[in-house]
């Protein structure tokens, strides 16, 4: 799910953040449910095409593992690309993978959730 302009305003104002890898800024803060939302920046990654391919990979790893089903306790989370190259996805889903693991087990965001 998306998350709308006054969520991302609330991430951006209130939510805590965290850089991974130097790939992904992310954004979290504890919600109902689970809402995520990938922003890549124009000056990052200029063509449109570019960014929307990276969209494409990105979410498409979310939906292989099941992201919205793993995570446990509920975020609202941006994914923030901040790398200037293009990656492939087998590097992509491979940080994803890490990243669920560790929100999981709490290495991330400092919520115990097993």
């Amino acid at each position: 799910m998306n998350l709308n302009k006054k969520e991302i305003k609330l991430l951006f104002k209130f939510g805590k953040f965290y850089y991974y890898n130097n790939i992904f800024k992310l954004f979290f803060l504890r919600n109902t449910i689970n809402k995520v939302s990938i922003i890549i920046p124009k000056k990052k990654i200029k063509k449109a095409v570019l960014r929307n391919k990276i969209k494409r990979r990105i979410l498409h790893s979310l939906n292989i593992n099941n992201f919205f089903i793993k995570i446990n306790p509920t975020f609202l989370i941006i994914f923030l690309y901040i790398n200037k190259n293009i990656l492939n996805f087998n590097i992509l889903n491979y940080n994803i993978k890490n990243i669920i693991y560790k929100i999981n087990y709490g290495k991330i965001f400092n919520y115990r959730t097993r």
